[in-house]
């Protein structure tokens, strides 16, 4: 099923807190990441686009987010 992340390659990258510190991770991290369970990880609900201007992720962006990591959690 197609989704507003299908285009997404290294940018825009997805703003994670992990262990209180925030960074930007290529979707393709960032799902992993957020599943891992042995880290503490939060979401900054920010992305960082291609221009390294940093915007706040749109409901539509973050449920979509929410969704993959679904995905990928229930595959494992």
């Amino acid at each position: 099923m197609a989704d507003i992340l299908d285009d997404w390659g290294e940018f825009p990258k997805v703003g994670l807190i992990v262990n209180r510190i925030k960074k930007f991770y290529p979707l393709r991290e960032a799902i992993p990441l957020w599943d891992s369970g042995f880290i503490p990880v939060e979401d900054a609900h920010e992305l960082l686009l291609a221009d390294f201007t940093v915007r706040r992720m749109t409901d539509e962006e973050n449920r979509a987010f929410q969704s993959r990591t679904d995905e990928y959690s229930a595959s494992k």
